[in-house]
């Protein structure tokens, strides 16, 4: 899943703690949606970057 996010941030996923750097990245889907939720991150919709 690709996100967006605008500051470091961390999620902690059954005991393990995930950093993530500011920028567009690529993570896995689990974390992404967490990161979405907890409103660190947003989602880069793919299909709107292909058509432009």
């Amino acid at each position: 899943m690709k996100i967006y996010i605008e500051k470091d941030s961390s999620v902690w996923i059954n005991g393990k703690e995930i950093k993530v750097a500011p920028g567009s990245q690529e993570v896995d889907d689990e974390v992404g949606r967490i990161l979405i939720d907890a409103g660190y991150a947003k989602a880069i919709d793919e299909e709107k970057r292909k058509n432009k």
